[in-house]
Formats: C-alpha cells, sequence, structure tokens
C-alpha cells in the first residue's frame, strides 16, 4: 500500500500519455474511473469516500473484496457510475448467498 505522504500518481497523465491524447483536448471536468481506466465526465463519476446504500464506503468495499488493489497510489479517486453499478451487484450477490447460507445451514 502506498504511504499516504509519497507522491500521488496522476491517473489523468497516465491516460493521456497511454491514449497518445493532448491535455488541452481534454475538458476540465473529465476525471478518469479507478477501476476501467476510462474518461469520463466527472458528474458521472462517484468518489470512493462516497457511502454506499448499506452505509459503508466505496473504499471499504474495494478493500474488502479487492485487497490487492492500492487505492492510495492515485489522488481523489473516483469511480464511474458504470463500476459503482457492478462493484454495487457483486457486493448485492455476495450479501444475498451468505443470507441464504445463514438462514439455511443444513442445505447447503
Amino acid at each position: 500500500m502506498t504511504d499516504e505522504t509519497e507522491e500521488r500518481l496522476n491517473i489523468m497523465e497516465v491516460y493521456l500519455n497511454r491514449n497518445d491524447i493532448k491535455a488541452v483536448d481534454v475538458p476540465d471536468e473529465s476525471i478518469v474511473c479507478r477501476l476501467c481506466l476510462e474518461m469520463v465526465d466527472n458528474g458521472c463519476c462517484i468518489s470512493l469516500d462516497c457511502e454506499t446504500k448499506d452505509v459503508v464506503t466505496l473504499r471499504i468495499l474495494l478493500e474488502k473484496y479487492f485487497p490487492e488493489l492500492d487505492l492510495y497510489v492515485t489522488k481523489d479517486p473516483a469511480i464511474c457510475k458504470t463500476c459503482h453499478l457492478s462493484l454495487q451487484n457483486h457486493s448485492d450477490f455476495i450479501k444475498n448467498c451468505l443470507d441464504t447460507t445463514e438462514k439455511n445451514p443444513k442445505i447447503l
């Protein structure tokens, strides 16, 4: 995990260099999703410190399900709505499976 005092990676610069795009061609309100690495409008992104419907932050969910993902390597990481929906569906699926197992331990 990256130390919080270390210099953070500018994910937008990485995206621009990788796709051979000039910074002047990118709208100021654009952001790169920390998960899919696609550029989206800032209004279509959600901060990792935003609480989910279960009052858990996205950062906590990602750390739980993907511990190998270093969420501190970039400054102010955010994810797009598509990745947010996928993460929420994944979380809901696991929660439903665990709930079913608890309610029906003899069957499973």
